[in-house]
């Protein structure tokens, strides 16, 4: 392997373990251009690198899913708009290392955590109220669907 000797100083004093014995020793300038990594280490090809999908636990993904289902409820369109061609096309050309999940995910985990967490932090404020206003309205569709909205004021 070829080093700057920064670099090859750095790899002696703090990556000795990984280097063939013979490389350990030998100066900057006498090492061989070898296309290989040292025994036991491998690393990806840039093209590679680039190509590869993100780990469904990596922060990046948690950040897009729940800009997803942020999207999905403050817009209130159907979970099935994940599944949609277009909506599959948009996320490849915003983030092409993400997944998309399943309609069925958003339904069943992230929608529900999401309400879980803003139930729980509307009632932690709410609890801290010493005057409380409430009004309610209620209407019909076109539908026929009833539907009641409470709104909560409070100081």
């Amino acid at each position: 392997m070829k080093y700057t000797t920064n670099t090859n100083f750095h790899v002696k004093r703090h990556h000795s373990a990984i280097l063939p014995t013979s490389e350990a020793s030998t100066p900057p300038l006498q090492r061989s251009d070898s296309a290989t990594n040292a025994p036991g280490i491998s690393q990806l090809t840039i093209s590679a690198a680039f190509n590869q999908k993100f780990h469904r636990t990596s922060p990046r993904v948690m950040a897009i899913t729940n800009s997803i289902s942020s999207f999905i409820v403050t817009s209130m369109v159907p979970f099935s708009i994940v599944d949609s061609a277009g909506f599959r096309k948009m996320m490849k050309a915003a983030e092409f290392r993400y997944t998309v999940p399943e309609r069925h995910f958003f339904s069943e985990e992230a929608i529900p955590n999401m309400y879980s967490k803003v139930k729980t932090l509307v009632l932690t404020e709410m609890n801290k109220a010493t005057r409380v206003a409430i009004t309610t309205d209620g209407w019909t569709s076109r539908a026929t669907q009833s539907y009641i909205t409470i709104t909560v004021h409070y100081i």
